[in-house]
């Protein structure tokens, strides 16, 4: 399932918003090995473990993954992991901090819907978004988030694939 988020935000008389960046010309790759990944790791189960994913090598695909704790509700999901490119992204490392103290506000609203969605329904969810950094650029991104789960009943932990450009403004 591939959603594409678009933003459209405008002062009341400032007339209308321009388009939101393009999205498509960001890299699949990351995203398409690492849901292939995820899938050798958790055959015969529908879902892989945390456990089984932490300790599995990731050769190239490591700088692009991250890992999160799932709490009680989407905004206490906690960053356990955290790969170069989204610690670049971001501009800091977010492991152990919650999503509302490290999404930036214009996708975290998204991002918390789209977490609760992949858990929920048990199954991989592709995303593509942008904000806005402190610099004022625009960065535009692709996300894959899959479940994780010790007991196939429950997910537990979300694993994902993040790449990114930045558009200077």
């Amino acid at each position: 399932m591939s959603l594409d988020h678009e933003i459209e935000a405008a002062a009341p008389d400032a007339g209308p918003a321009p388009p939101p960046p393009r999205v498509d010309g960001i890299e699949r790759r990351a995203c398409s090995k690492a849901l292939q990944w995820w899938r050798e790791l958790a055959a015969p189960r529908h879902m892989p473990e945390f456990e089984t994913v932490s300790a599995a090598p990731a050769g190239e695909l490591q700088e692009f993954l991250f890992a999160i704790e799932v709490g009680a509700e989407p905004a206490a999901n906690r960053f356990v992991m955290a790969g170069e490119s989204l610690k670049r992204a971001l501009g800091f490392d977010p492991t152990g901090k919650s999503m509302v103290e490290v999404w930036p506000r214009p996708a975290r609203e998204r991002a918390c819907f789209l977490q609760k969605a992949t858990a929920e329904l048990m199954n991989p969810i592709d995303e593509a978004g942008h904000w806005t950094n402190d610099d004022g650029d625009d960065v535009v991104y692709r996300c894959v988030l899959l479940p994780l789960s010790t007991d196939q009943r429950r997910v537990d932990h979300l694993l994902g694939a993040f790449s990114f450009r930045t558009i200077r403004c």
